[in-house]
């Protein structure tokens, strides 16, 4: 979760940690700093609002995130599919 404050939350299996972010509209980067020694810059690129796509610099492994709220009508009836069939 991208908070306007540029900290960040990251959830793991419901377990989250706390980092701090910058984000370089000019070049479409963005840095995370984990802790006061590590910082890592990632390529990024946005595909319609709906996904985040991160790549390490100079590793060729990408991360790609889904933005739930686009998604939010489709994971309530889901949900309800589930509900019902109980």
């Amino acid at each position: 979760i991208f908070k306007s404050d540029n900290s960040l939350i990251i959830s793991e299996n419901g377990h989250i940690r706390r980092f701090e972010y910058e984000f370089i509209v000019d070049s479409d980067n963005l840095i995370i700093k984990y802790d006061d020694k590590k910082e890592i810059l990632y390529n990024s690129l946005l595909l319609s609002d709906r996904y985040l796509i991160l790549e390490q610099s100079s590793k060729n492994e990408y991360q790609v995130f889904a933005n739930r709220t686009k998604f939010k009508d489709i994971i309530k009836d889901n949900i309800l599919k589930i509900l019902s069939l109980n």
